[in-house]
């Protein structure tokens, strides 16, 4: 069902996906108009097995249609071979 969501909680999943901008668009899709995400996502390194994208700042915010970020910082990456990690919170646009 769609906007039946109020938070969602993506950690360091995101870049575990071989579609990241369907799942981005997934996410707006069940959240509630205002409903927050909170999206942990390592930055740089190189593409492998179990990590098949790799984000820069301009490739993640690329995906953030339909989104408002509310609040972010910056934190050592989850994963030695990534540069740093972003933790994000963004809000579903009003429609």
């Amino acid at each position: 069902m769609s906007a039946t969501v109020d938070v969602l909680f993506a950690i360091n999943m995101l870049d575990h996906t071989f579609d990241p901008a369907a799942v981005m668009a997934e996410f707006r899709r069940v959240l509630k108009p205002r409903g927050m995400l909170h999206l942990h996502v390592d930055l740089g390194g190189e593409p492998n097995e179990c990590e098949p994208v790799v984000f820069d700042e301009e490739s993640l915010s690329a995906m953030f249609e339909g989104f408002r970020p509310v609040d972010g910082r910056r934190e050592p990456a989850s994963n030695p071979t990534r540069d740093e990690r972003l933790l994000l919170v963004l809000t579903r646009e009003d429609e």
